[in-house]
């Protein structure tokens, strides 16, 4: 998750997020845990680079 400016990540925002998601989405769709950083990788055109934050995720891990 990338904060506005202003916000704090800490453990009390996690938590409203979860608890957000909890309450708007279905299980198979909410997210298990919240990672904060300053800058997601973006595109020259804006869009967020999924695959970049995914690979970050499964470095070291074994994917099926």
């Amino acid at each position: 998750v990338e904060l506005n400016e202003g916000f704090r990540p800490d453990d009390a925002m996690a938590s409203e997020l979860l608890a957000f998601a909890a309450e708007n989405l279905p299980a198979y769709q909410r997210p298990r845990s919240v990672d904060f950083t300053t800058e997601l990788p973006r595109m020259p055109s804006g869009k967020v680079l999924r695959r970049t934050i995914r690979d970050a995720y499964w470095q070291g891990e074994k994917k099926i």
